[in-house]
């Protein structure tokens, strides 16, 4: 039916008729957008907007997944610190849909991708193990705000207080925002130097592009296995001190089972089964501070593990060690003439830190270079690991010195 015909019926005689005729041409109007709708309506997928500030939300509730590509500059308070930037994946295969399928609230997992090691150096509390920051467990939560024409979500640690907030239009990228203030009470690394503002750009991805950034199969990206990685995670970040490592049924992780775990650590390991098993070994040390070179310092080093004898292998194991004294990166001393460190072995390292006095390494005597640390803070029930880049070498004067074979 079209509309000249429609006007060409009503040729109204007075201004009554013609107000008539105007009432039923709007009438006939109304039908006809009704009967157009109900056309789009019937093409739609069932339960789905198809308003295009939709668009992302739909495959999020089609795929019963989310997964963003987040690229971010962040600034922290530090006077003179320079902006870091970084790319990180949020994801979250546990979401639940409001009713009236308008919004989400769900479960989730930060994983940092680039960038994580000058976030550390400038001011961010990330636990890290070996040479990759543990995936953070996130809630996030989104709802669409009709007068804005857009989604309105955020997403925050759970461990922490920095909060991200994110405008979704239904564009290919969602613009976000977020920050982070001082923690009361915290007492992690770079918790006196954390706050920062940051501005980030999130691009919807779907779950095959999300496995092939984290070096996995797309399989594994399924509801059982992120409900696994987030509990993991959530039990990794829940642990406040080493007393809270323990589970509700007092168990804990060792220092000894967290080396014999880590699969960067194999040489370390060895080094701990010949030094601890030897008849020489002897201590009465209950807790720990354990500094430990992963596989690559040992080879880049030139040390043979399985060559060295047993007074050489305790004596080594011993120098990466601190007895009876829990050291975690916040208790380290940047200042000079108060930063040594007395080893298990008798002999001392020297804490190494950056212009902004945060705490980069420890160096040994007979070292050119400090041994710069890759992980840091890892807490177990008798003790704190940090990982390091190169194996500790007491000073030449060391009657054991001659002994590790140096090339």
């Amino acid at each position: 039916m079209q509309l000249p015909s429609l006007l060409s019926v009503f040729r109204p005689t007075s201004s009554v008729t013609m107000m008539a005729s105007m009432t039923m041409l709007i009438t006939v109007a109304q039908l006809i957008g009704a009967m157009s709708q109900q056309t789009i309506d019937e093409d739609s997928a069932p339960g789905l907007n198809n308003d295009a500030a939709f668009v992302n939300y739909n495959q999020i509730r089609e795929n019963g997944q989310a997964f963003f590509f987040l690229e971010g500059t962040n600034l922290f308070e530090t006077p003179g610190s320079p902006k870091v930037e970084f790319n990180s994946l949020v994801m979250s295969n546990d979401l639940e849909f409001t009713s009236d399928g308008n919004g989400y609230v769900g479960r989730g997992l930060l994983v940092f991708l680039e960038g994580w090691e000058d976030l550390i150096a400038n001011g961010a509390t990330l636990q890290n193990e070996g040479v990759v920051i543990d995936p953070r467990p996130i809630t996030l939560s989104a709802v669409y705000v009709p007068k804005l024409g857009l989604f309105e979500g955020m997403w925050q640690s759970t461990n922490d207080d920095h909060v991200f907030r994110f405008w979704d239009e239904g564009k290919p990228t969602i613009t976000s925002m977020g920050w982070e203030s001082h923690d009361a009470g915290d007492t992690s690394v770079n918790a006196n130097k954390q706050a920062f503002t940051s501005v980030v750009i999130m691009t919807p991805i779907l779950a095959e592009e999300a496995a092939k950034y984290l070096g996995v199969d797309v399989t594994n990206l399924t509801a059982e296995t992120f409900t696994d990685m987030y509990e993991d995670a959530w039990n990794k970040m829940d642990t406040k001190s080493i007393s809270d490592s323990n589970d509700d049924n007092g168990a804990c992780e060792t220092i000894e089972e967290m080396i014999k775990s880590n699969p960067t650590l194999s040489h370390f390991s060895d080094l701990f089964d010949i030094a601890t098993s030897a008849e020489e070994y002897y201590t009465d040390a209950d807790t720990w501070t354990v500094f430990a070179p992963t596989d690559d310092a040992f080879d880049d080093s030139g040390i043979v593990v399985d060559d060295l004898s047993d007074y050489t292998a305790i004596r080594l194991f011993l120098f990466h060690e601190v007895k009876d004294k829990v050291l975690t990166s916040a208790d380290l001393i940047c200042k000079a003439g108060e930063n040594l460190i007395e080893m298990g072995s008798g002999q001392s390292t020297r804490t190494n830190c950056n212009k902004y006095d945060h705490p980069e390494g420890q160096k040994g005597g007979g070292n050119v270079d400090p041994a710069d640390f890759v992980g840091v803070d890892m807490k177990g029930c008798n003790g704190v690991l940090h990982i390091i880049d190169k194996v500790l070498l007491p000073p030449k004067a060391a009657k054991w010195y001659t002994t590790l074979d140096l090339p």
